[in-house]
Protein backbone atom coordinates (compact mmCIF):
# COMPACT_ATOMS: atom_id res chain seq x y z
CA UNK A 1 0.00 0.00 0.00
CA UNK A 2 1.04 3.61 -0.50
CA UNK A 3 0.60 6.65 1.70
CA UNK A 4 1.83 10.22 2.20
CA UNK A 5 3.24 11.43 5.51
CA UNK A 6 2.97 15.17 6.31
CA UNK A 7 3.06 17.29 9.47
CA UNK A 8 3.24 20.81 10.88
CA UNK A 9 1.07 22.49 8.27
CA UNK A 10 0.38 25.58 10.46
CA UNK A 11 -2.33 26.64 8.07
CA UNK A 12 -2.60 30.41 7.49
CA UNK A 13 0.49 31.13 9.56
CA UNK A 14 2.14 34.34 8.25
CA UNK A 15 5.62 34.49 6.73
CA UNK A 16 7.62 36.70 9.07
CA UNK A 17 10.16 39.22 7.84
CA UNK A 18 8.80 40.21 4.44
CA UNK A 19 5.72 42.28 5.27
CA UNK A 20 7.87 45.42 5.67
CA UNK A 21 8.16 45.62 1.88
CA UNK A 22 5.29 47.72 0.57
CA UNK A 23 5.59 46.18 -2.89
CA UNK A 24 5.99 42.55 -1.76
CA UNK A 25 3.56 40.04 -3.32
CA UNK A 26 1.54 39.86 -0.12
CA UNK A 27 -1.16 37.56 -1.43
CA UNK A 28 1.47 35.06 -2.52
CA UNK A 29 3.19 35.32 0.85
CA UNK A 30 0.05 35.25 2.98
CA UNK A 31 -1.37 32.34 1.04
CA UNK A 32 1.84 30.29 1.02
CA UNK A 33 0.68 27.72 3.60
CA UNK A 34 -2.63 27.27 1.74
CA UNK A 35 -0.86 26.74 -1.58
CA UNK A 36 1.47 24.25 0.09
CA UNK A 37 -1.55 22.34 1.41
CA UNK A 38 -3.05 22.31 -2.08
CA UNK A 39 0.25 20.89 -3.34
CA UNK A 40 0.05 18.17 -0.69
CA UNK A 41 -3.44 17.19 -1.75
CA UNK A 42 -2.43 17.18 -5.41
CA UNK A 43 0.52 14.90 -4.62
CA UNK A 44 -1.85 12.41 -2.97
CA UNK A 45 -4.19 12.53 -5.97
CA UNK A 46 -1.43 12.24 -8.56
CA UNK A 47 0.17 9.27 -6.81
CA UNK A 48 -3.22 7.64 -6.09
CA UNK A 49 -2.22 6.88 -2.51
CA UNK A 50 -4.37 4.94 -0.07
CA UNK A 51 -3.86 7.12 3.01
CA UNK A 52 -2.68 10.57 4.10
CA UNK A 53 -1.11 10.69 7.58
CA UNK A 54 -0.79 14.11 9.27
CA UNK A 55 1.39 14.10 12.40
CA UNK A 56 0.00 17.16 14.17
CA UNK A 57 -0.08 20.98 14.11
CA UNK A 58 -2.56 21.58 11.34
CA UNK A 59 -3.28 25.01 12.80
CA UNK A 60 -1.14 27.79 14.24
CA UNK A 61 -1.96 28.17 17.91
CA UNK A 62 -4.93 30.31 18.92
CA UNK A 63 -6.08 30.88 15.35
CA UNK A 64 -9.84 31.55 15.30
CA UNK A 65 -10.70 32.36 11.69
CA UNK A 66 -13.33 29.82 10.65
CA UNK A 67 -12.29 30.31 7.02
CA UNK A 68 -9.07 28.46 7.86
CA UNK A 69 -11.02 25.40 8.98
CA UNK A 70 -13.38 25.60 5.99
CA UNK A 71 -10.44 25.72 3.58
CA UNK A 72 -8.86 22.68 5.23
CA UNK A 73 -12.12 20.74 5.07
CA UNK A 74 -12.56 21.55 1.38
CA UNK A 75 -9.08 20.30 0.60
CA UNK A 76 -9.52 17.07 2.54
CA UNK A 77 -12.86 16.52 0.81
CA UNK A 78 -10.96 16.33 -2.50
CA UNK A 79 -9.07 13.35 -1.09
CA UNK A 80 -12.19 11.66 0.25
CA UNK A 81 -13.88 11.99 -3.12
CA UNK A 82 -10.94 10.07 -4.59
CA UNK A 83 -11.22 7.32 -1.98
CA UNK A 84 -8.17 8.46 0.02
CA UNK A 85 -8.59 8.15 3.79
CA UNK A 86 -7.01 10.69 6.15
CA UNK A 87 -5.55 10.03 9.60
CA UNK A 88 -4.36 12.82 11.88
CA UNK A 89 -3.30 13.54 15.43
CA UNK A 90 -3.50 16.91 17.15
CA UNK A 91 -0.20 18.52 18.18
CA UNK A 92 0.64 21.22 20.71
CA UNK A 93 -0.51 24.09 18.46
CA UNK A 94 -3.77 22.31 17.63
CA UNK A 95 -4.52 21.85 21.32
CA UNK A 96 -4.42 25.67 21.66
CA UNK A 97 -6.80 26.16 18.74
CA UNK A 98 -10.49 26.77 19.18
CA UNK A 99 -10.90 25.52 15.60
CA UNK A 100 -9.59 22.04 16.36
CA UNK A 101 -11.76 21.75 19.45
CA UNK A 102 -14.98 22.60 17.63
CA UNK A 103 -14.34 21.19 14.17
CA UNK A 104 -16.35 18.28 12.77
CA UNK A 105 -14.44 16.36 10.15
CA UNK A 106 -15.98 14.89 7.00
CA UNK A 107 -16.53 11.16 7.04
CA UNK A 108 -13.28 9.48 6.09
CA UNK A 109 -11.09 11.81 8.15
CA UNK A 110 -10.07 10.12 11.39
CA UNK A 111 -8.77 12.24 14.27
CA UNK A 112 -7.16 9.90 16.78
CA UNK A 113 -8.29 10.22 20.38
CA UNK A 114 -6.41 12.30 22.95
CA UNK A 115 -7.49 10.02 25.81
CA UNK A 116 -5.42 7.03 24.72
CA UNK A 117 -3.70 5.61 21.68
CA UNK A 118 -6.34 4.67 19.14
CA UNK A 119 -5.69 1.93 16.57
CA UNK A 120 -7.75 2.06 13.36
CA UNK A 121 -7.74 -0.91 10.96
CA UNK A 122 -8.31 -0.86 7.21
CA UNK A 123 -9.03 -4.48 6.41
CA UNK A 124 -9.03 -4.01 2.64
CA UNK A 125 -5.57 -2.47 2.77
CA UNK A 126 -4.20 -4.82 5.41
CA UNK A 127 -3.06 -1.85 7.50
CA UNK A 128 -3.58 -0.50 11.01
CA UNK A 129 -2.76 3.08 12.05
CA UNK A 130 -1.87 3.76 15.69
CA UNK A 131 -2.00 7.35 16.97
CA UNK A 132 -2.79 9.63 19.91
CA UNK A 133 -3.59 13.35 19.90
CA UNK A 134 -2.60 15.96 22.46
CA UNK A 135 -5.22 16.79 25.08
CA UNK A 136 -3.52 20.12 25.90
CA UNK A 137 -0.55 22.12 24.68
CA UNK A 138 2.05 20.87 27.15
CA UNK A 139 2.15 17.09 26.99
CA UNK A 140 5.24 16.12 28.96
CA UNK A 141 4.71 12.35 29.16
CA UNK A 142 6.13 9.78 26.74
CA UNK A 143 2.96 8.86 24.84
CA UNK A 144 4.57 5.82 23.21
CA UNK A 145 4.21 3.86 26.44
CA UNK A 146 0.50 3.63 25.65
CA UNK A 147 0.94 2.50 22.04
CA UNK A 148 0.20 -1.22 21.57
CA UNK A 149 2.52 -3.82 20.10
CA UNK A 150 2.30 -4.37 16.34
CA UNK A 151 -0.62 -6.50 15.16
CA UNK A 152 0.70 -9.56 13.28
CA UNK A 153 -0.32 -9.98 9.64
CA UNK A 154 -0.98 -6.25 9.18
CA UNK A 155 1.11 -3.26 8.12
CA UNK A 156 1.52 -1.22 11.33
CA UNK A 157 1.94 2.56 11.05
CA UNK A 158 2.64 4.81 14.05
CA UNK A 159 1.51 8.45 14.05
CA UNK A 160 3.07 10.67 16.72
CA UNK A 161 3.79 14.35 17.47
CA UNK A 162 6.96 14.20 19.57
CA UNK A 163 10.30 15.65 20.52
CA UNK A 164 12.45 12.61 19.77
CA UNK A 165 15.71 12.36 21.71
CA UNK A 166 14.80 15.58 23.54
CA UNK A 167 16.13 17.96 20.89
CA UNK A 168 17.02 21.23 22.60
CA UNK A 169 15.84 23.23 19.58
CA UNK A 170 12.19 22.32 20.15
CA UNK A 171 9.87 22.29 23.13
CA UNK A 172 10.15 18.96 24.96
CA UNK A 173 6.59 17.83 24.31
CA UNK A 174 5.73 14.11 24.36
CA UNK A 175 9.45 13.20 24.59
CA UNK A 176 10.39 9.79 23.20
CA UNK A 177 13.39 7.74 22.10
CA UNK A 178 14.04 5.47 19.10
CA UNK A 179 14.33 2.50 21.45
CA UNK A 180 10.75 2.91 22.67
CA UNK A 181 9.50 3.22 19.07
CA UNK A 182 11.46 0.20 17.83
CA UNK A 183 10.07 -1.89 20.68
CA UNK A 184 6.56 -1.64 19.19
CA UNK A 185 7.52 -3.52 16.01
CA UNK A 186 5.82 -1.10 13.58
CA UNK A 187 6.71 -0.84 9.88
CA UNK A 188 6.90 2.99 9.88
CA UNK A 189 6.78 5.86 12.36
CA UNK A 190 5.35 9.13 10.98
CA UNK A 191 6.53 11.92 13.28
CA UNK A 192 5.70 15.60 13.62
CA UNK A 193 6.86 18.60 15.70
CA UNK A 194 10.37 19.09 14.26
CA UNK A 195 10.11 21.36 11.19
CA UNK A 196 13.17 19.98 9.42
CA UNK A 197 12.81 16.82 7.32
CA UNK A 198 14.90 14.10 8.92
CA UNK A 199 15.20 10.34 8.57
CA UNK A 200 16.08 9.44 12.16
CA UNK A 201 16.38 5.73 11.38
CA UNK A 202 16.29 3.75 8.13
CA UNK A 203 14.94 0.37 9.26
CA UNK A 204 12.28 0.46 10.37
CA UNK A 205 11.92 4.08 9.23
CA UNK A 206 11.48 6.70 11.94
CA UNK A 207 10.93 9.91 10.01
CA UNK A 208 10.15 13.57 10.49
CA UNK A 209 8.51 14.95 7.36
CA UNK A 210 9.20 18.56 8.42
CA UNK A 211 6.67 21.30 7.74
CA UNK A 212 5.08 22.00 4.36
CA UNK A 213 6.12 25.65 4.13
CA UNK A 214 8.95 27.52 5.85
CA UNK A 215 7.57 30.50 7.76
CA UNK A 216 10.68 32.45 8.76
CA UNK A 217 14.43 32.60 8.18
CA UNK A 218 15.27 29.71 10.50
CA UNK A 219 13.15 27.36 8.39
CA UNK A 220 15.38 27.31 5.33
CA UNK A 221 15.58 24.85 2.48
CA UNK A 222 13.06 22.56 0.82
CA UNK A 223 9.86 21.79 2.74
CA UNK A 224 7.35 19.08 1.88
CA UNK A 225 6.09 15.58 2.60
CA UNK A 226 7.05 11.90 2.23
CA UNK A 227 5.65 9.45 -0.31
CA UNK A 228 5.94 5.94 1.15
CA UNK A 229 5.28 2.45 -0.20
CA UNK A 230 5.23 -0.37 2.31
CA UNK A 231 4.29 -4.05 2.59
CA UNK A 232 4.68 -6.76 5.22
CA UNK A 233 8.40 -6.95 4.45
CA UNK A 234 8.87 -3.26 5.23
CA UNK A 235 9.24 0.03 3.34
CA UNK A 236 10.15 -0.38 -0.33
CA UNK A 237 9.99 3.32 -1.28
CA UNK A 238 10.59 6.50 0.70
CA UNK A 239 10.70 9.73 -1.34
CA UNK A 240 10.71 13.32 -0.13
CA UNK A 241 8.61 15.68 -2.29
CA UNK A 242 9.14 19.47 -1.95
CA UNK A 243 5.76 21.21 -1.70
CA UNK A 244 6.69 24.70 -0.48
CA UNK A 245 5.66 27.81 -2.39
CA UNK A 246 8.23 30.34 -1.12
CA UNK A 247 11.66 29.07 -0.06
CA UNK A 248 13.73 30.63 2.69
CA UNK A 249 17.42 30.75 1.93
CA UNK A 250 20.32 31.86 4.12
CA UNK A 251 23.26 32.86 1.92
CA UNK A 252 26.70 33.31 3.48
CA UNK A 253 28.72 35.26 0.92
CA UNK A 254 32.49 35.44 1.32
CA UNK A 255 33.82 38.78 0.04
CA UNK A 256 37.49 37.94 0.62
CA UNK A 257 38.20 38.08 -3.11
CA UNK A 258 36.03 41.11 -3.82
CA UNK A 259 38.01 44.32 -4.02
CA UNK A 260 35.43 46.30 -5.99
CA UNK A 261 31.66 46.60 -5.86
CA UNK A 262 31.21 45.02 -9.32
CA UNK A 263 33.03 41.87 -8.10
CA UNK A 264 30.63 41.71 -5.15
CA UNK A 265 27.64 42.07 -7.51
CA UNK A 266 28.89 39.21 -9.70
CA UNK A 267 29.51 36.94 -6.69
CA UNK A 268 26.02 37.63 -5.34
CA UNK A 269 24.32 36.94 -8.69
CA UNK A 270 26.26 33.69 -9.18
CA UNK A 271 25.25 32.41 -5.74
CA UNK A 272 21.61 33.43 -6.20
CA UNK A 273 21.39 31.88 -9.67
CA UNK A 274 22.43 28.57 -8.15
CA UNK A 275 19.98 28.92 -5.25
CA UNK A 276 17.10 29.70 -7.61
CA UNK A 277 17.96 26.68 -9.75
CA UNK A 278 17.90 24.46 -6.67
CA UNK A 279 14.53 25.97 -5.69
CA UNK A 280 12.98 24.90 -9.04
CA UNK A 281 11.57 28.34 -9.79
CA UNK A 282 10.19 29.12 -6.35
CA UNK A 283 10.68 32.68 -5.06
CA UNK A 284 13.43 33.04 -2.47
CA UNK A 285 13.10 34.86 0.84
CA UNK A 286 16.75 35.73 1.38
CA UNK A 287 18.76 36.30 4.53
CA UNK A 288 22.16 37.54 3.33
CA UNK A 289 25.27 37.42 5.51
CA UNK A 290 28.41 39.10 4.16
CA UNK A 291 31.72 37.99 5.68
CA UNK A 292 35.44 37.83 4.97
CA UNK A 293 38.29 40.35 4.87
CA UNK A 294 37.58 42.83 2.10
CA UNK A 295 38.42 46.40 1.06
CA UNK A 296 34.65 46.89 0.79
CA UNK A 297 34.32 46.56 4.56
CA UNK A 298 34.38 50.28 5.37
CA UNK A 299 32.03 51.19 2.55
CA UNK A 300 29.50 48.55 3.56
CA UNK A 301 29.59 49.27 7.30
CA UNK A 302 29.72 53.05 7.09
CA UNK A 303 26.54 53.23 5.04
CA UNK A 304 24.83 49.98 5.99
CA UNK A 305 21.28 51.21 5.42
CA UNK A 306 22.26 52.62 2.04
CA UNK A 307 24.08 49.37 1.18
CA UNK A 308 20.98 47.34 2.04
CA UNK A 309 18.78 49.61 -0.08
CA UNK A 310 21.17 49.30 -3.02
CA UNK A 311 21.18 45.50 -2.74
CA UNK A 312 17.37 45.51 -2.71
CA UNK A 313 17.32 47.64 -5.85
CA UNK A 314 19.83 45.36 -7.57
CA UNK A 315 17.83 42.27 -6.66
CA UNK A 316 14.66 43.82 -8.02
CA UNK A 317 16.44 44.73 -11.26
CA UNK A 318 17.94 41.29 -11.78
CA UNK A 319 15.26 38.99 -10.36
CA UNK A 320 11.98 40.89 -10.12
CA UNK A 321 9.73 39.15 -7.60
CA UNK A 322 11.86 36.00 -7.47
CA UNK A 323 14.14 37.21 -4.64
CA UNK A 324 13.14 39.18 -1.53
CA UNK A 325 15.74 40.34 0.99
CA UNK A 326 14.52 39.51 4.48
CA UNK A 327 17.64 40.68 6.29
CA UNK A 328 21.23 41.80 5.61
CA UNK A 329 23.93 40.93 8.11
CA UNK A 330 27.37 42.53 7.97
CA UNK A 331 30.16 40.35 9.34
CA UNK A 332 33.00 41.50 7.11
CA UNK A 333 36.37 42.68 8.45
CA UNK A 334 38.88 45.13 6.92
CA UNK A 335 42.05 43.87 5.22
CA UNK A 336 44.89 43.04 7.60
CA UNK A 337 46.84 46.12 6.58
CA UNK A 338 43.96 48.23 7.88
CA UNK A 339 43.75 46.49 11.26
CA UNK A 340 44.07 49.08 14.05
CA UNK A 341 46.99 49.02 16.48
CA UNK A 342 46.11 47.32 19.73
CA UNK A 343 49.26 48.43 21.57
CA UNK A 344 49.90 51.76 23.20
CA UNK A 345 47.80 54.13 25.28
CA UNK A 346 45.84 56.07 22.66
CA UNK A 347 42.01 55.89 23.03
CA UNK A 348 41.44 53.36 20.25
CA UNK A 349 44.14 50.99 21.51
CA UNK A 350 42.81 51.31 25.07
CA UNK A 351 39.29 50.44 23.87
CA UNK A 352 40.52 47.39 21.94
CA UNK A 353 42.56 46.20 24.92
CA UNK A 354 39.46 46.34 27.10
CA UNK A 355 37.46 44.34 24.55
CA UNK A 356 40.27 41.79 24.25
CA UNK A 357 40.22 41.37 28.01
CA UNK A 358 36.47 40.73 27.98
CA UNK A 359 36.81 38.22 25.12
CA UNK A 360 39.24 36.13 27.15
CA UNK A 361 36.96 36.28 30.19
CA UNK A 362 33.43 36.91 28.84
CA UNK A 363 31.82 35.55 31.98
CA UNK A 364 33.03 38.69 33.79
CA UNK A 365 30.28 40.62 32.03
CA UNK A 366 27.75 38.51 33.90
CA UNK A 367 29.29 39.21 37.29
CA UNK A 368 28.52 42.11 39.56
CA UNK A 369 26.02 44.86 38.83
CA UNK A 370 25.86 44.21 35.05
CA UNK A 371 24.93 40.56 35.56
CA UNK A 372 22.33 41.46 38.18
CA UNK A 373 20.67 43.94 35.81
CA UNK A 374 20.62 41.43 32.96
CA UNK A 375 19.01 38.73 35.09
CA UNK A 376 16.41 41.21 36.36
CA UNK A 377 15.61 42.15 32.77
CA UNK A 378 15.29 38.46 31.84
CA UNK A 379 12.55 38.06 34.46
CA UNK A 380 10.58 40.88 32.84
CA UNK A 381 10.62 39.42 29.34
CA UNK A 382 7.22 38.49 27.87
CA UNK A 383 6.49 34.75 27.95
CA UNK A 384 6.91 34.47 24.17
CA UNK A 385 10.55 35.57 24.54
CA UNK A 386 11.19 33.37 27.57
CA UNK A 387 10.00 30.31 25.64
CA UNK A 388 12.37 31.07 22.76
CA UNK A 389 12.94 27.42 21.80
CA UNK A 390 9.32 26.64 21.12
CA UNK A 391 8.57 25.25 17.64
CA UNK A 392 6.62 27.53 15.34
CA UNK A 393 7.27 30.77 17.26
CA UNK A 394 7.33 34.11 15.51
CA UNK A 395 10.73 34.48 13.87
CA UNK A 396 11.70 37.81 15.44
CA UNK A 397 10.50 36.84 18.92
CA UNK A 398 12.29 33.51 18.81
CA UNK A 399 15.53 35.15 17.70
CA UNK A 400 15.35 37.78 20.46
CA UNK A 401 14.58 35.23 23.15
CA UNK A 402 17.32 32.89 22.01
CA UNK A 403 19.89 35.70 21.92
CA UNK A 404 18.99 36.82 25.45
CA UNK A 405 19.18 33.26 26.74
CA UNK A 406 22.63 32.81 25.20
CA UNK A 407 23.76 36.13 26.64
CA UNK A 408 23.00 34.87 30.15
CA UNK A 409 24.24 31.29 29.79
CA UNK A 410 26.82 30.97 27.00
CA UNK A 411 30.11 32.88 27.46
CA UNK A 412 31.49 31.54 24.16
CA UNK A 413 28.55 33.05 22.26
CA UNK A 414 29.04 36.29 24.15
CA UNK A 415 32.69 36.39 23.06
CA UNK A 416 31.59 36.09 19.42
CA UNK A 417 29.21 39.02 19.84
CA UNK A 418 32.04 41.13 21.23
CA UNK A 419 33.79 40.76 17.87
CA UNK A 420 30.74 42.33 16.22
CA UNK A 421 30.75 45.11 18.85
CA UNK A 422 34.41 45.81 18.05
CA UNK A 423 33.72 46.17 14.33
CA UNK A 424 30.79 48.49 14.98
CA UNK A 425 32.84 50.72 17.29
CA UNK A 426 35.77 50.86 14.86
CA UNK A 427 33.44 51.79 12.01
CA UNK A 428 31.95 54.64 14.04
CA UNK A 429 35.38 55.89 15.08
CA UNK A 430 36.52 55.71 11.47
CA UNK A 431 33.53 57.78 10.35
CA UNK A 432 34.18 60.36 13.06
CA UNK A 433 37.86 60.77 12.21
CA UNK A 434 37.01 61.41 8.54
CA UNK A 435 34.84 64.35 9.52
CA UNK A 436 31.52 62.59 8.95
CA UNK A 437 28.71 62.60 11.44
CA UNK A 438 29.06 59.42 13.49
CA UNK A 439 25.81 57.41 13.78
Amino acid sequence: MKFVHAADIHLDSPLHGLSRYSDAPLEQLRGATRRALENLVQLCLDEEVDLLLIAGDLYDGEWRDVQTALFLNRQLARLLDAGIQVHLVLGNHDADSALSRGLRWPEGVHQHSHKRCESVRHAALGVVVHGQSYAQREVLDNLTSGYPQAEPGLINLGLLHTNLNDSGQHAAYAPSHPESLNAKGYHYWALGHVHQHKVVQQRPPIVYSGNLQGRHARECGAKGALLVEVDLDGVSRLDFHPLDVVRWHHLHLDLSHCERRDAFDRALRTALDQALAEADGRPLALRLTLHGRTPLHRELHREQQQAESQIQLDLAAYYGEQVWLEQLRMETTPPRAEQPQREGDDPTATLLQALDHLKTQPARLLDGECGTLLHELAQKLPPILQKHAESGMDGAAEGAGQAFSQLLTDPAWLAQQLDAVEQELLTRLDSATEGEDAP
